[in-house]
């Protein structure tokens, strides 16, 4: 299981890149309290390199902060 964070265009311009990564360790262990074995899981960040909605550069758009959950 991936469990991938995201950030926005304009969380990354004011250097919140990090909160890519605690989006995805608090959704990480919100699983694992759900008895998802820590081996089955693939915890990254991409930071703002794929936005879900494609804006100009800085811009902030809500729906870009998210936490991406794949099941393999």
């Amino acid at each position: 299981m991936e469990v991938t964070g995201h950030v926005d265009g304009a969380e990354a311009r004011l250097g919140l890149r990090q909160l890519a990564w605690a989006r995805a360790e608090a959704s990480a262990n919100a699983l694992r309290n759900f008895g998802v074995s820590h081996d089955r899981l693939v915890v990254r960040h991409m930071g703002a390199a794929r936005p879900l909605v494609p804006v100009p550069p800085g811009t902030a758009e809500p729906q870009n902060r998210r936490v991406e959950i794949v099941l393999r």
